[in-house]
């Protein structure tokens, strides 16, 4: 969950168009902003926070009073509209009257959709729910046309239709859930729908701040404050509308009570956590403790009006009395009287006030009024939101001041690559399940087809994002054949015939052409096709060989070959995103894909979904007792030695050993709860979860603790528990045969692993910065040549090389960094900088001593075999695509491994480069090592010179480390 807040649309209309006043602190004689939460910026976001989630918990409460012909359906449905009127005044504020009127029309139709589907749920009417959905899908590209028009592009329609539709899907989801009984699901979707609106107004506030920033002062909706008054908003209004409908619940011994009741808990849980990642553990249990009082109180007032006990009532509005005062004293403590203890009594006052009064009303039948309290009172929470989060940024400013531009993982470009990292990646690991489960005849093999069309749908909505619907159906047509071939393999592998396999094998590489042809076509050739073509066969090798081997039962090679195949696509994501965001650079803000930061994310993002994988698969052989659990958990434990390596190689080695020994004991906690599962032991199930509970703690203390805060303890935990929560539930539903919901929980694990990714890469990079740094930065010393100023192109190598000794002068006080470089003097320095050592004499007769160790050290290693086997031409100048060559075996010699190149990029002079020294050119550009000059050249033939020489040598070393 997130949080998000409040605001009336009569205030909406002034927040919008009325400047209010912005503080600035005197810094040595300059203005800087201080951080807030109030800004005229953050005003329009905080009144779109609110009424497009209190949209979502209108609607969801009416369709379910509708669907159970509540006597109230008439009133919730009335407020539904209120919330309509008053996004139709917020949007004619900023766009005029005539938008208003267009935003009105378009909105009420999607809201009658809904009460057409649910009519006809309950008339069991399949032809009127179809056309209600179609209706809502007309609904879908013809709004998203209206807002991206009326920001000027600036919200794209593809991307805007694409988060309508997980709107629609949200509420339809939640309500058939509902319908069918199952309330806790229907409860966490509505969580969910919520949570989603508060991205739309997130958006939808960024697009108009841009539009009209005189009308906002020039201030920004999104930045760190805002986000925490954000948060704050939505899982207090989430509160106010949980507490509402438990009530409701509560009077009326509804099946779903309980349900409401456990989402309410979780929503104090978030809010406790979000309370202990600013003021620790202590104010966490203080705040929980408190909060979950407050609630009891309103429970023993719904259980007094159930028993006509007017004494019981007025003994939990005394106790809720007391809780006011003990509240307020709490948070006005903890934000150092930031947050007025008089000035919080009240406003709880108010909270307690609009819920017992929605309730006494609701009782009384007073439906009306019941509902126009319940807006009032969601509303209302959005206001101690406000509150609470400014106390604390003012508390702690540096936490939410805005940092200056440096290396960072959260860039729009690093973001797309993200997404594609995890649709791709997943689509191998559920191919591969799939497979495996088709051929062995599993009962769930159908579910797990299912997840992977849907993971396929994904994709194809990712292409139409960025290329359009027509290149997006085309893609999800080439795509969703591709996997129809591999269906057809296992198929024809299970009846032995080998003719079908073959020609399984013949479409494969059909597809493998058409597929590589259109990923050209559609990044205007920045992804050749011969490249494409080579990636997908090895694609195809991969899970064919490592189904091949599953059949075989060489289940430890099929385990091997599923890593290789899912670190293949970030391969696949890398080159495709780095061609996107050259496609379209305004649209990604003119970021990269590929950057230190973005590798250090991405690496995370495989080995820690690759856990999450790994162990999904592992907890359902351990329970059939598979013959491939053995190298199911080897393979986990290989991937729990790369993260503790990960690790280490950040923070040392005794780091690593104690993150190793953390995750390792996570993992056979879950194996613990599958034993348990299996003997039918309650008691051992609830011991595992009890030590996953310990290892969430100690586990967010040490991730906190390295970070040096930057990982909160009390957020990580959250987040830990999410993932304990979502393995053991999709275990559990596996083991009860509920396959659907097994699989649809098992996409949302894999999911979120790339949350904790994003957090530890996040917090590495803002602590280590340096190790991060794409831009060169002047340095302050003194500069050591005369003839390398400190505004020359190549006066930061020159300077770090020369002051390790790496390079030297011509004479004491000249460098020449134009005269060019012999073979030799490169491979001195190539070698100098990466510390390569050798005993071996020198293998060619024409190096003299002067370079005889580093020549004999660089052939050793591979970076060079000379011009022939005898001759190394130490004193002829080094080319430019020779030296592409000798940096990239450089690379590979250094970090043990070969690099696999994703894009053969065109340079306008790409018919002088030769065909060998291609690989080299490419690889070298995508590592950030060389690129080309004068334009879009690359001027393969040209000698280099000595300044070339240092910067290449520089940016090698920069990304070894």
């Amino acid at each position: 969950m997130n949080i998000k807040r409040v605001v009336t649309a009569g205030a909406l209309s002034a927040s919008l168009l009325i400047p209010s006043s912005i503080t600035f602190a005197d810094n040595h004689g300059e203005k800087v902003m201080k951080p807030t939460v109030q800004t005229e910026a953050v005003e329009l976001r905080a009144t779109l926070d609110k009424l497009f989630s209190e949209h979502v918990y209108l609607a969801m409460t009416a369709m379910r009073k509708g669907a159970n012909g509540d006597p109230d359906f008439e009133e919730a449905a009335e407020a539904l509209n209120g919330n309509t009127e008053d996004l139709t005044m917020a949007m004619a504020s900023v766009y005029g009257v005539n938008a208003g009127e267009k935003f009105n029309q378009l909105w009420s139709d999607h809201v009658g959709y809904f009460v057409d589907y649910v009519k006809a749920t309950a008339a069991e009417d399949e032809d009127a729910k179809e056309e209600a959905l179609a209706n809502l899908s007309d609904y879908k590209e013809e709004f998203s046309t209206f807002i991206s028009n009326a920001t000027n592009g600036q919200l794209k329609a593809e991307a805007l239709a694409e988060g309508l539709e997980t709107h629609k899907d949200q509420l339809i989801r939640g309500f058939n859930e509902f319908v069918e009984g199952d309330y806790e699901a229907a409860y966490e979707t509505q969580s969910e729908a919520m949570e989603h609106m508060y991205m739309t107004s997130k958006g939808l506030s960024s697009a108009i701040v841009n539009q009209y920033p005189d009308k906002f002062n020039s201030t920004k909706s999104v930045t760190k404050a805002a986000q925490l008054r954000s948060d704050l908003d939505f899982l207090l209004s989430e509160h106010f509308a949980l507490a509402q409908q438990a009530m409701q619940n509560g009077i009326q011994g509804a099946p779903e009570f309980e349900a409401n009741l456990n989402t309410l808990n979780a929503n104090t849980d978030e809010l406790a956590a979000t309370i202990g990642s600013v003021y620790g553990d202590k104010g966490e249990e203080k705040f929980k403790k408190l909060w979950s009082s407050h609630i009891q109180y309103f429970v023993n007032y719904v259980v007094a009006t159930g028993e006509q006990d007017e004494e019981a009532r007025q003994d939990a509005l005394d106790e809720l009395d007391e809780y006011r005062e003990d509240f307020s004293s709490f948070m006005s403590t903890a934000t150092d009287g930031g947050v007025p203890a008089d000035g919080l009594a009240k406003g709880l006052q108010t909270h307690v006030k609009q819920l017992t009064g929605t309730f006494d009303a609701y009782v009384n039948e007073d439906y009306d009024k019941a509902w126009e309290i319940a807006r009032e009172g969601y509303g209302h929470m959005f206001t101690p939101a406000k509150l609470f989060s400014s106390a604390i940024v003012k508390q702690y400013p540096d936490l939410f001041t805005t940092e200056m531009d440096g290396p960072t993982v959260s860039t729009p470009a690093v973001e797309l690559r993200a997404t594609l990292d995890r649709l791709f990646s997943e689509h191998v690991y559920l191919a591969m399940t799939a497979m495996r489960k088709g051929a062995n005849g599993d009962e769930d093999f159908s579910q797990a087809a299912e997840a992977l069309s849907k993971n396929t749908d994904d994709l194809a909505m990712a292409m139409t994002n960025v290329y359009g619907e027509d290149a997006g159906e085309q893609f999800k047509d080439l795509w969703s054949d591709h996997v129809g071939y591999f269906v057809d393999y296992v198929t024809a592998t299970g009846e032995g015939n080998e003719e079908a396999k073959q020609e399984a094998l013949d479409n494969l590489s059909d597809y493998k052409e058409e597929f590589s042809q259109f990923i050209s076509t559609a990044t205007d050739g920045k992804l050749k096709a011969e490249g494409l073509a080579e990636g997908l066969e090895t694609h195809k090798d991969q899970l064919i060989d490592g189904f091949e081997a599953f059949v075989d039962g060489d289940y430890e090679k099929a385990y091997m070959i599923q890593s290789n195949a899912m670190e293949h696509m970030y391969m696949t994501s890398k080159g495709l995103s780095s061609a996107i965001v050259s496609q379209f650079p305004e649209e990604y803000n003119e970021t990269k894909a590929m950057t230190p930061a973005a590798e250090l994310r991405s690496r995370l993002d495989f080995l820690l979904s690759e856990h999450f994988a790994l162990a999904q698969q592992a907890m359902q052989n351990g329970i059939e007792g598979a013959p491939e659990f053995d190298a199911n958990v080897k393979t986990l434990s290989m991937n729990t030695e790369e993260l503790a390596s990960a690790i280490g190689s950040v923070y040392g080695d005794e780091a690593g050993e104690q993150f190793k020994d953390l995750w390792s004991s996570h993992i056979g906690y879950f194996v613990d709860y599958v034993k348990a599962t299996a003997s039918d032991d309650e008691e051992a199930k609830q011991k595992a979860l009890d030590e996953l509970d310990d290892y969430r703690k100690d586990f967010s203390l040490f991730m906190d603790q390295a970070t040096d805060g930057r990982v909160p303890s009390a957020k990580l935990a959250q987040g830990l528990a999410v993932h304990v929560d979502q393995l053991t539930k999709t275990f559990d539903k596996y083991v009860d045969e509920d396959y659907d919901a097994a699989w649809r929980i098992a996409r949302s694990g894999y999911g979120h692993m790339f949350t904790p990714a994003k957090l530890f890469s996040g917090a590495i990079v803002n602590q280590y910065p340096e190790q991060f740094e794409t831009e060169d930065k002047e340095p302050v010393e003194e500069a050591m040549f005369e003839d390398v100023p400190k505004d020359h192109w190549a006066y930061e190598p020159i300077q770090a090389l020369a002051d390790q000794g790496v390079v030297k002068g011509v004479d004491e006080n000249h460098f020449e960094p134009a005269r060019e470089i012999t073979r030799g003097e490169f491979t001195a320095i190539l070698v100098r900088s990466l510390g390569f050592e050798t005993d071996m004499e020198v293998p060619f007769d024409d190096v003299g001593d002067t370079f005889a160790d580093e020549v004999a050290a660089a052939y050793q290693v591979g970076i060079t075999d000379g011009i022939s086997e005898t001759k190394f031409a130490p004193h002829r100048s080094i080319t430019r695509q020779e030296m592409a060559v000798m940096l990239v075996e450089a690379y590979e010699a250094k970090m043990g491994m070969e690099y696999e190149v994703t894009e053969d990029y065109m340079y306008d002079d790409e018919n002088e480069i030769n065909d060998y020294f291609n690989h080299y050119i490419d690889a070298a550009r995508e590592l950030g090592i060389m690129e080309g000059y004068n334009g879009n050249d690359f001027d393969p033939l040209a000698n280099a010179n000595r300044g070339q020489a240092a910067k290449v040598v520089y940016m090698l070393h920069k990304q070894i480390k």
